[in-house]
Protein backbone atom coordinates (compact mmCIF):
# COMPACT_ATOMS: atom_id res chain seq x y z
CA UNK A 1 0.00 0.00 0.00
CA UNK A 2 1.38 3.13 -0.90
CA UNK A 3 2.05 5.73 1.23
CA UNK A 4 4.10 8.91 2.87
CA UNK A 5 7.43 8.51 4.76
CA UNK A 6 7.23 10.68 8.37
CA UNK A 7 10.00 11.24 10.20
CA UNK A 8 9.84 12.39 14.54
CA UNK A 9 13.47 12.73 16.08
CA UNK A 10 14.89 9.82 15.32
CA UNK A 11 11.85 7.51 14.48
CA UNK A 12 10.35 7.19 11.05
CA UNK A 13 6.75 6.14 10.35
CA UNK A 14 4.24 5.26 7.38
CA UNK A 15 1.28 7.20 6.85
CA UNK A 16 -1.50 5.10 4.95
CA UNK A 17 -4.42 5.74 3.54
CA UNK A 18 -4.26 9.68 2.08
CA UNK A 19 -6.38 10.85 -0.41
CA UNK A 20 -3.89 10.03 -3.76
CA UNK A 21 -3.38 6.60 -2.23
CA UNK A 22 -5.52 3.30 -1.55
CA UNK A 23 -8.30 3.78 1.11
CA UNK A 24 -6.86 2.43 4.48
CA UNK A 25 -9.28 -0.30 5.70
CA UNK A 26 -11.36 0.92 8.46
CA UNK A 27 -10.61 0.47 12.30
CA UNK A 28 -12.37 -1.84 14.61
CA UNK A 29 -13.37 -0.74 17.75
CA UNK A 30 -15.45 -1.62 21.10
CA UNK A 31 -15.26 0.68 23.39
CA UNK A 32 -15.23 4.27 23.15
CA UNK A 33 -13.66 7.30 25.51
CA UNK A 34 -14.49 11.20 25.10
CA UNK A 35 -15.87 10.60 21.20
CA UNK A 36 -19.55 11.03 21.25
CA UNK A 37 -22.15 8.75 19.65
CA UNK A 38 -20.49 5.89 17.42
CA UNK A 39 -22.52 7.20 14.47
CA UNK A 40 -20.86 10.22 14.49
CA UNK A 41 -17.65 8.33 13.76
CA UNK A 42 -19.01 5.21 11.08
CA UNK A 43 -19.04 7.79 7.69
CA UNK A 44 -15.73 9.12 8.76
CA UNK A 45 -13.29 8.03 6.51
CA UNK A 46 -9.32 6.51 8.20
CA UNK A 47 -5.91 7.34 7.79
CA UNK A 48 -3.15 4.95 9.35
CA UNK A 49 -0.12 6.18 11.39
CA UNK A 50 2.61 3.12 11.08
CA UNK A 51 6.12 2.60 12.79
CA UNK A 52 9.00 2.18 9.65
CA UNK A 53 9.98 -1.03 8.97
CA UNK A 54 13.16 -0.67 10.80
CA UNK A 55 10.83 0.06 14.38
CA UNK A 56 8.70 -2.43 13.93
CA UNK A 57 10.17 -4.62 16.10
CA UNK A 58 9.89 -2.03 18.57
CA UNK A 59 6.23 -1.44 19.11
CA UNK A 60 5.52 -2.36 22.33
CA UNK A 61 8.96 -0.39 23.88
CA UNK A 62 7.52 2.44 25.66
CA UNK A 63 9.56 5.17 24.50
CA UNK A 64 9.10 4.18 20.86
CA UNK A 65 5.52 3.95 21.65
CA UNK A 66 5.60 7.22 23.18
CA UNK A 67 7.48 9.20 19.97
CA UNK A 68 4.70 6.87 17.66
CA UNK A 69 1.74 8.50 19.59
CA UNK A 70 3.72 12.13 19.50
CA UNK A 71 3.26 11.96 15.76
CA UNK A 72 -0.18 10.77 15.94
CA UNK A 73 -0.77 13.79 18.00
CA UNK A 74 1.08 16.12 16.07
CA UNK A 75 -1.19 15.31 13.10
CA UNK A 76 -4.27 14.92 14.04
CA UNK A 77 -3.76 19.03 15.83
CA UNK A 78 -2.69 19.19 11.61
CA UNK A 79 -6.22 17.63 10.59
CA UNK A 80 -9.12 20.25 11.64
CA UNK A 81 -11.46 17.06 10.64
CA UNK A 82 -9.85 15.00 13.09
CA UNK A 83 -12.41 13.13 15.48
CA UNK A 84 -10.93 10.14 16.67
CA UNK A 85 -7.90 8.02 17.38
CA UNK A 86 -8.12 3.99 17.33
CA UNK A 87 -5.98 2.28 19.35
CA UNK A 88 -6.18 -1.08 18.12
CA UNK A 89 -4.11 -3.43 20.36
CA UNK A 90 -7.20 -2.11 22.94
CA UNK A 91 -9.89 -2.13 20.61
CA UNK A 92 -10.51 1.54 21.74
CA UNK A 93 -11.37 4.86 20.15
CA UNK A 94 -10.63 7.79 21.64
CA UNK A 95 -11.86 11.42 20.74
CA UNK A 96 -9.00 14.04 19.79
CA UNK A 97 -9.38 16.83 22.05
CA UNK A 98 -8.74 13.76 24.91
CA UNK A 99 -6.19 11.81 23.49
CA UNK A 100 -4.14 14.46 22.03
CA UNK A 101 -4.20 16.07 26.08
CA UNK A 102 -2.95 12.95 27.51
CA UNK A 103 -0.12 12.12 24.72
CA UNK A 104 0.93 16.00 25.68
CA UNK A 105 0.91 15.41 29.15
CA UNK A 106 2.78 12.12 28.35
CA UNK A 107 5.39 13.53 26.00
CA UNK A 108 6.20 15.84 29.18
CA UNK A 109 7.12 13.34 31.43
CA UNK A 110 3.64 12.86 32.62
CA UNK A 111 1.98 10.11 33.62
CA UNK A 112 1.33 6.50 31.41
CA UNK A 113 -1.85 7.79 29.32
CA UNK A 114 -3.17 4.66 30.35
CA UNK A 115 -7.21 5.01 29.38
CA UNK A 116 -5.67 6.66 25.70
CA UNK A 117 -4.25 3.20 25.02
CA UNK A 118 -6.10 0.34 27.61
CA UNK A 119 -9.72 -0.17 27.58
CA UNK A 120 -11.50 -1.51 30.75
CA UNK A 121 -15.05 -3.53 30.73
CA UNK A 122 -16.55 -5.32 33.35
CA UNK A 123 -16.03 -9.72 32.29
CA UNK A 124 -19.04 -11.84 32.55
CA UNK A 125 -18.04 -12.80 36.06
CA UNK A 126 -18.20 -9.47 37.04
CA UNK A 127 -14.52 -8.74 36.99
CA UNK A 128 -12.72 -5.42 35.55
CA UNK A 129 -10.47 -6.29 33.16
CA UNK A 130 -8.20 -4.82 30.50
CA UNK A 131 -7.95 -4.75 26.87
CA UNK A 132 -4.41 -3.76 25.21
CA UNK A 133 -2.23 -3.92 28.58
CA UNK A 134 -0.80 -7.11 26.97
CA UNK A 135 0.61 -4.94 24.07
CA UNK A 136 2.88 -3.37 26.58
CA UNK A 137 3.38 -6.69 29.20
CA UNK A 138 1.94 -9.70 28.06
CA UNK A 139 -0.76 -9.53 30.35
CA UNK A 140 -3.93 -8.51 31.00
CA UNK A 141 -5.18 -7.39 34.20
CA UNK A 142 -8.40 -8.72 36.06
CA UNK A 143 -9.64 -6.54 38.72
CA UNK A 144 -11.29 -9.99 40.62
CA UNK A 145 -14.52 -9.96 42.31
CA UNK A 146 -16.11 -9.37 44.97
CA UNK A 147 -15.20 -6.13 44.03
CA UNK A 148 -14.89 -3.56 46.90
CA UNK A 149 -15.51 -0.36 45.24
CA UNK A 150 -18.79 0.97 43.13
CA UNK A 151 -18.86 0.85 39.15
CA UNK A 152 -17.31 4.39 39.38
CA UNK A 153 -14.65 3.76 41.33
CA UNK A 154 -13.46 0.51 40.01
CA UNK A 155 -12.17 1.63 36.84
CA UNK A 156 -10.32 4.37 38.01
CA UNK A 157 -8.50 1.88 40.29
CA UNK A 158 -8.24 -0.52 37.19
CA UNK A 159 -6.48 2.12 35.81
CA UNK A 160 -3.95 2.93 38.32
CA UNK A 161 -3.00 -0.62 38.32
CA UNK A 162 -2.58 -0.84 34.48
CA UNK A 163 -0.51 2.41 34.37
CA UNK A 164 1.90 1.27 36.99
CA UNK A 165 2.17 -2.58 34.86
CA UNK A 166 2.53 -0.47 32.19
CA UNK A 167 5.42 0.66 33.17
CA UNK A 168 7.10 -1.68 35.69
CA UNK A 169 6.58 -4.52 32.56
CA UNK A 170 5.59 -7.71 33.28
CA UNK A 171 4.48 -9.41 36.74
CA UNK A 172 6.14 -12.40 37.64
CA UNK A 173 5.69 -12.83 41.46
CA UNK A 174 3.14 -11.54 43.94
CA UNK A 175 3.47 -8.07 44.52
CA UNK A 176 1.79 -5.37 47.13
CA UNK A 177 0.39 -2.18 46.03
CA UNK A 178 -1.39 0.49 47.86
CA UNK A 179 -5.09 1.34 46.47
CA UNK A 180 -6.17 5.01 46.68
CA UNK A 181 -7.78 5.13 49.57
CA UNK A 182 -4.73 3.94 51.71
CA UNK A 183 -5.88 0.23 51.53
CA UNK A 184 -3.61 -2.81 50.14
CA UNK A 185 -4.00 -4.41 46.82
CA UNK A 186 -2.95 -7.87 46.01
CA UNK A 187 -1.21 -8.27 42.31
CA UNK A 188 -0.89 -11.63 41.28
CA UNK A 189 0.26 -13.83 37.79
CA UNK A 190 -2.15 -16.17 37.01
CA UNK A 191 -1.42 -19.62 36.68
CA UNK A 192 -1.03 -19.20 32.81
CA UNK A 193 0.86 -15.94 33.22
CA UNK A 194 -2.11 -14.04 30.88
CA UNK A 195 -3.46 -12.07 33.73
CA UNK A 196 -2.73 -10.17 37.20
CA UNK A 197 -5.00 -10.71 38.73
CA UNK A 198 -5.80 -8.05 41.88
CA UNK A 199 -7.54 -8.40 45.06
CA UNK A 200 -8.02 -6.50 48.04
CA UNK A 201 -6.08 -7.24 51.45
Amino acid sequence: MAGVELQSGSLTFDLMGLADGPAAKPPIWRSMLGCGHEDGLADHESVVLRLGPHVAAGHSVLPIVRGWMECGQILGAALPQCRAFVWPPAMLAVGAEVFRASIRQWVDRSAFPTLSLIAFNRSLDGAIQSTGLAHFTGQELRLEPPLPWNAEEAVPVAAILAGHLALAGRLEKVEAVTAPDGGQIRLEPSANGRFVRARRG
